[in-house]
């Protein structure tokens, strides 16, 4: 009889996992709420993460780069991506493809610039194709073109070298220099797989604001190059890496800053 107890009182017991549906619905509710308010905050989350991303990539360029020079005494590097437009020459203009277009202008070197920048081990480089099927991953596959007389290259324009200057490297800018702008492309010799490179691969990226699509603008880091020129001579150093997107060209500065001000 006390068995029989047992087994009636354990038989009308509810299993201490199960669930009515009012219990049920109320849980898919709160869940379902919760998730709302999850992709809510994606957005932020994500600009945060590639702003951080950024900030570091440059970061490390940076020491790649310029341990890369200390090693290879005082050379920066050959093959960048040109940024001009040619086909076995240097003598179009700067690739619609490059972000922020009218950041840019092509300046023509002279022979004192071919010899300054030849110091940096800077005597080729990749000309870009006019119309790319992808202008980050196919724009630059054709074959290094010698700098020469009457070459062209990209630099900041006048306006846009006074802000990087004053915001990304704090140093005011001289009317006769010019900061010259190259693609850390998949050709240059600073990328590869031998123990005097700095890269094992091309790094990309994608600018914080998501605007930005790989395949239809150049989304590869550049690095800049003061060019200074003075009388019979012209001087050349490595300034620093930096990325060009639709809200400017930004450093490793500027990057950290906006992460710190952003909020998810």
């Amino acid at each position: 009889m006390m068995y029989a107890t047992r087994y009636q009182n354990r038989s009308n017991a509810r299993p201490p996992c199960g669930m009515s549906l009012l219990e049920l619905l109320v849980v898919l509710t709160i869940l379902i709420a919760i998730s709302g308010i999850v992709v809510a905050t994606l957005p932020g989350v994500w600009k945060q993460a590639q702003t951080a991303t950024t900030a570091f990539n440059l970061q490390q360029i940076e020491s790649g780069i310029r341990r890369f020079v200390v090693l290879n005494r005082g050379v920066l590097g050959n093959r960048f991506d040109s940024l001009i437009v040619g086909n076995g020459n240097l003598g179009g203009a700067v690739a619609d493809y490059l972000a922020n277009r009218e950041l840019f202008e092509a300046v023509t070197l002279t022979e004192q610039d071919l010899e300054a920048l030849a110091e940096l081990g800077l005597v080729e480089v990749i000309p870009a194709e006019r119309a790319p099927q992808n202008a980050t991953f196919s724009s630059h596959t054709q074959p290094p073109v010698k700098l020469k007389g009457q070459a062209r290259v990209v630099a900041l324009t006048g306006t846009a070298a006074e802000t990087a200057c004053r915001e990304l490297w704090n140093m005011e800018p001289d009317r006769n220099t010019y900061y010259l702008a190259f693609g850390l492309g998949s050709q240059c010799t600073l990328v590869g797989s031998g123990s005097k490179t700095a890269f094992a691969e091309a790094p990309i990226y994608y600018p914080e604001d998501r605007n930005q699509d790989v395949v239809k603008q150049y989304s590869r880091f550049l690095i800049v190059v003061e060019l200074r020129r003075g009388g019979d001579r012209s001087a050349a150093r490595y300034v620093g890496a930096v990325t060009v997107s639709p809200s400017g060209v930004k450093g490793i500065a500027n990057q950290v800053r906006q992460y710190q001000a952003g909020s998810p």
